[in-house]
C-alpha cells in the first residue's frame, strides 16, 4: 500500500475507531445510569427520557451538538424541586451526558480536523477561558485553605464543569441552521413539558420553571416568526404561548422582569409589523395581569412602593425582599473577608450562616453576588465581561446577519441572555450550565453571521 493510500484511509480508520469508542462508552453509561434510575417506583417516563438522551449520544461523533440537546431535555424537562430531579442527580446522568458529549466532540475532531473560526480571536473568548480558569483556581485555593464541604446537589461546583464543556461544544459545532433550530426546539419542548407536568400548586411561586420560560420565550417567538415551514411555525408559536403562560401562572417576579427585558430586546430588532404585534401582545398580557384572574401577579410587585399592601401574598412578598437584603449584606461581608479568590465555587451557601445566622445554608439569591463571594472580585469582573460581551457581540451579529438565519438566531439569543441576566439578579443561577451553553452558542452564531453577511450582500447585489 502506498503512502498516499495510507493517508487516504487514515481518516476512515480514525472515524471507525471514534464510533467504536463512543458506542462502548454509551453502553457503559446506559448501564450505570439505568441501574440507578430504573429502581422500583421510578417514573417510566423519566427512565425513558434518560435512556433516549444517553443513547442519542452515540451520534455525537458526527454531530457533537446533540449533547447540548440531550442536556437541555434531561436537565430542564424535569421539575427541579420534585423527586424526579433528585433521582436524575443521583443517577449521574447529567455528568454522563457531558462526558459523552466531550468524547463525541473529540471523535468529531478526529474524523474531520478543521481550523478554529476567526471569531475565536475575539477578546470574549479569552475572557471566557480566563473565567473558567479562575473558577478552577478559586476551587484549588479553597481546598488548600481547608474549605472542603459536601456540596448541595443543586449547586454542585461540577455544574461549572458541565457549563465549560457545553460552552466549548456549542461554540465549535452550533454553526448550522439545523443545529440551531433543533436546540431551540429542545428548549421549547422542555418548557412545554414543565407546564404540562407541574400542576398549578407546584408551578405557583416556583422560580426555576418561569425563569427558564422567560429565557425560552424569545427563542420561541423568533422561531415562530422566522421559520418557513408552517408546521414548525405553529409548534414554535405554541411554545411561545406555553412560555408566556408559565411566566404568568408562576407569579415569579424575577421571571417577570426577565421576560420584560426579553420582549424589549426583541422589539428593538424586529421590523415595524412585528413590533406592533409584540407590543400589542405585551399590552394584552399586562392588562390580563392587572385586570384579569392573574391580578395577583401585579400585586406581588406592589410591596415595593406600598409597604401596607394587603393582598394574599403580601406577607411573603415583604419577607422575601427583607430576606434578600439580609443575604446580600451578609454576602458583602463575606466578600470583604475573601476579596481575591473568594470562598470557592459552591461554598457560599455553606458559609453564609457565619455572616447571617438566620439564613443558614441559603444561596444569596443574586448570581453576581454569588460569583463575587465564591470567586472574588476578579471572577465577578470576568463573569460580567463574558455575559455583557456576548450580548454586545450578538447585537453586531444581528446587524451583520440581517435577513439570514444567523441574524435571527443572534436576535433570539441576545434576548434570551438578557432575560437570564435580568432574572439572575434575584436568584442564584450562576452555576446554571444552560447559561454557559448560551454563551458558546452565541459565539457560534456570531461566526455564522460573519460568514453569511458577505454571501447575503452578494446575492442582493
Amino acid at each position: 500500500m502506498t503512502i498516499a493510500a495510507r493517508g487516504a484511509r487514515r481518516p476512515d480508520t480514525g472515524a471507525r475507531l471514534a464510533y467504536l469508542v463512543q458506542a462502548l462508552l454509551v453502553g457503559y453509561a446506559l448501564f450505570e445510569v439505568l441501574r440507578i434510575a430504573a429502581r422500583p417506583g421510578a417514573e417510566p417516563a423519566l427512565v425513558a427520557l434518560l435512556g433516549a438522551a444517553l443513547a442519542s449520544l452515540h451520534f455525537a461523533v458526527r454531530s457533537p451538538w446533540i449533547a447540548a440537546v440531550a442536556y437541555v431535555l434531561a436537565a430542564h424537562a424535569i421539575p427541579r424541586y420534585e423527586s424526579g430531579f433528585d433521582l436524575l442527580l443521583a443517577s449521574g446522568a447529567l455528568g454522563w451526558i457531558v462526558a459523552l458529549g466531550l468524547s463525541g466532540w473529540l471523535g468529531w475532531i478526529v474524523r474531520e480536523p478543521r481550523p478554529l473560526p476567526q471569531t475565536w480571536r475575539h477578546p470574549i473568548v479569552a475572557a471566557v477561558a480566563l473565567y473558567f480558569a479562575w473558577l478552577a483556581l478559586s476551587w484549588i485555593v479553597a481546598q488548600a485553605e481547608g474549605r472542603v464541604f459536601t456540596p448541595y446537589p443543586r449547586h454542585d461546583p461540577i455544574l461549572f464543569v458541565h457549563g465549560a464543556i457545553l460552552c466549548l461544544i456549542a461554540a465549535t459545532t452550533l454553526h448550522s441552521a439545523r443545529a440551531t433550530w433543533t436546540l431551540a426546539g429542545a428548549l421549547c419542548v422542555a418548557v412545554a413539558s414543565r407546564l404540562a407536568v407541574q400542576s398549578g400548586t407546584t408551578l405557583y411561586l416556583d422560580s426555576d420553571a418561569p425563569v427558564l420560560a422567560a429565557m425560552t420565550l424569545p427563542v420561541a417567538v423568533v422561531g415562530a416568526i422566522r421559520l418557513r415551514h408552517l408546521g414548525l411555525r405553529v409548534a414554535f408559536a405554541s411554545a411561545a404561548i406555553a412560555a408566556a403562560a408559565t411566566v404568568l401562572l408562576a407569579h415569579n417576579r424575577a421571571a417577570g422582569i426577565g421576560a420584560l427585558v426579553a420582549v424589549l430586546l426583541l422589539v428593538r430588532h424586529t421590523g415595524r409589523r412585528w413590533t406592533i404585534w409584540l407590543i400589542a401582545a405585551l399590552a394584552c398580557a399586562t392588562a390580563f395581569a392587572l385586570l384579569g384572574p392573574l391580578r395577583g401577579y401585579a400585586d406581588r410587585f406592589s410591596v415595593l412602593w406600598n409597604p401596607q399592601a394587603r393582598h394574599a401574598t403580601a406577607g411573603l412578598d415583604r419577607a422575601t425582599i427583607a430576606s434578600r437584603l439580609e443575604l446580600w449584606a451578609a454576602t458583602r461581608s463575606m466578600v470583604a473577608d475573601h476579596p481575591w479568590a473568594g470562598v470557592g465555587p459552591g461554598n457560599a451557601p455553606q458559609l453564609i450562616g457565619r455572616y447571617a445566622p438566620s439564613h443558614e445554608a441559603s444561596p444569596t439569591h443574586n448570581s453576581l453576588l454569588n460569583v463575587l463571594a465564591e470567586t472574588g472580585v476578579p471572577g465577578a469582573v470576568l463573569y460580567v465581561a463574558i455575559f455583557a460581551g456576548a450580548i454586545f457581540l450578538l447585537d453586531r451579529g444581528a446587524r451583520r446577519g440581517r435577513g439570514t438565519w444567523p441574524g435571527a438566531a443572534a436576535i433570539m439569543l441576545q434576548a434570551s441572555l438578557g432575560a437570564f441576566v435580568a432574572a439572575a439578579m434575584f436568584i442564584s443561577r450562576h452555576d446554571m450550565a444552560l447559561s454557559y451553553l448560551l454563551l458558546g452558542w452565541s459565539l457560534a452564531v456570531f461566526a455564522a453571521a460573519r460568514s453569511a453577511a458577505p454571501i447575503e450582500r452578494a446575492l442582493r447585489a
